[in-house]
């Protein structure tokens, strides 16, 4: 009888062992485990799509929740589904964080970079550089401007030594051609930046002023 209950003992001792030895290799696994997102980093194009897994222990772990972040807020960061499925937004907002975390253990988070890079080209100003006697006019005109409904390439005028009219005038500051009045006095320093841009890209026209004395006029 007495051996029998020492058998009873060490049985359920073992038993014992074996259920926390396997709770502590499972526990283990998790706490090891280092969540992950592949690829890390990615380059896509306005509208474009790419596939994301979150990874841990070389494993794909499907259950994580899935956000996204940066200098944008909701469809304009793009739309990212349960199974990582990324896809960027009709305009680039530049870089784009992307987070996958454990549902099963918050404290587990992974990021990974996206570049939502534009596909729409380079906008050209013709003629990239002019020189403007005072009071007298160059036109101006870009080409790949992307335009969608009523919005269009828009021009600006600056310049470090002036502001306003004294930097010059436009005849418009909206479409794809505009003319440029001088303004009648020489700023200082003499260059004024004229800056068009759609919603994806920009170009800058450098324009230097001179005085009726410093250029030859017509006739003369």
């Amino acid at each position: 009888m007495r051996k029998m209950k020492v058998i009873a003992v060490i049985v359920l001792v073992q038993a014992m062992l074996c259920g926390c030895g396997s709770a502590n290799h499972s526990d283990f696994d998790t706490q090891q485990g280092a969540l992950r997102i592949s690829p890390a980093s990615a380059s896509v194009q306005v509208g474009a799509s790419v596939q994301f897994k979150a990874l841990m222990n070389s494993d794909w772990i499907r259950d994580v929740r899935w956000s996204l972040s940066g200098n944008c807020t909701g469809a304009q960061c793009g739309t990212v589904d349960s199974n990582g499925f990324y896809t960027a937004p009709s305009a680039s907002p530049g870089r784009v964080t992307l987070s996958a975390t454990l549902s099963a253990d918050g404290s587990k988070r992974a990021n990974a970079e996206i570049n939502v890079t534009s596909s729409y080209g380079t906008l050209e100003i013709s003629p990239s550089t002019a020189t403007v006697v005072v009071g007298e006019i160059q036109s101006f005109e870009v080409t790949n401007c992307f335009t969608l409904l009523d919005i269009t390439c828009s021009f600006e005028l600056s310049g470090l030594g002036c502001s306003g009219d004294s930097c010059g005038t436009l005849s418009s500051t909206l479409g794809t051609f505009t003319v440029y009045t001088a303004p009648t006095e020489v700023p200082d320093p003499a260059t004024v930046y004229l800056r068009a841009r759609d919603l994806f890209k920009s170009r800058t026209a450098v324009i230097t002023i001179v005085g009726n004395g410093d250029a030859a006029l017509p006739g003369t």
